[in-house]
Order: structure tokens, then C-alpha cells, then sequence
């Protein structure tokens, strides 16, 4: 997992090339300077664009590995609730079908019902 100093670093790197960008064209350098001052900031340009591409792939991998692992935990709770209502209720095996209802009445009018299914 990256560290939580990824982002704020990145940022700061960032900040530090859009700086010396801006230093850069305000110095106005001469003629015989402009083509290597050119490429500098060519080259710091496209490596703070691989940072920034890094930085998204290291993300994905971080919440894809995230909602991997949350959903793995879900599935193992719903193996185990089932397996416990099958014991609870003596099943010969866990239930595929629950549904659920709620039929409630307010001093004898205004009835609602309520039906949940889980499969």
C-alpha cells in the first residue's frame, strides 16, 4: 500500500516544476539559452506527467484492492449468516429463498404491509 505522504509529495513536486515553469519564462533567457531552456521544461513537463499517470495507477490499484478485499469480507458474512440459520432452524441445507413481510395497522386503520425478499 503507498504511503499517505503519495498525494501531498506529489503535489508539492508539482507546485515546484509549475515555479521554476514560471521562473523560467520570466527570466526571459537569451536566444542561445531559449532551445536548452526549452527542453528542460519539455522534460520536466513529461515527468511531471509520468508522476501524475504513476500516481493514478497506484490509486486504481489501492481502491480496486480495497473494494476487493470489502467484498470478500460481505460474501464471507453472508456464507456464515446462512450457514447459521441453517443450524438455528435445522435445515438440510443453507436457505436460497427468505422473504420477509410486515403488515402494520394504526389503531386498527391505515393498514401498510411491507414484503423483502432476499435470494
Amino acid at each position: 500500500m503507498k504511503s499517505a505522504h503519495t498525494f501531498p509529495v506529489a503535489r508539492l513536486v508539482a507546485a515546484l516544476a509549475a515555479v521554476a515553469l514560471v521562473g523560467a519564462l520570466a527570466a526571459g533567457p537569451v536566444a542561445a539559452d531559449s532551445a536548452q531552456t526549452k527542453k528542460e521544461l519539455d522534460a520536466a513537463l513529461a515527468d511531471l506527467n509520468a508522476l501524475e499517470d504513476q500516481m493514478a495507477a497506484e490509486n486504481a490499484t489501492e481502491t480496486l484492492t480495497m473494494l476487493k478485499a470489502q467484498w470478500e469480507a460481505d460474501s464471507s458474512k453472508y456464507v456464515q449468516a446462512l450457514s447459521e440459520l441453517q443450524t438455528a432452524l435445522n435445515l438440510p441445507r443453507p436457505p436460497n429463498r427468505i422473504e420477509c413481510f410486515d403488515i402494520s395497522n394504526t389503531q386498527g386503520v391505515a393498514t401498510a404491509a411491507s414484503m423483502v425478499v432476499f435470494e
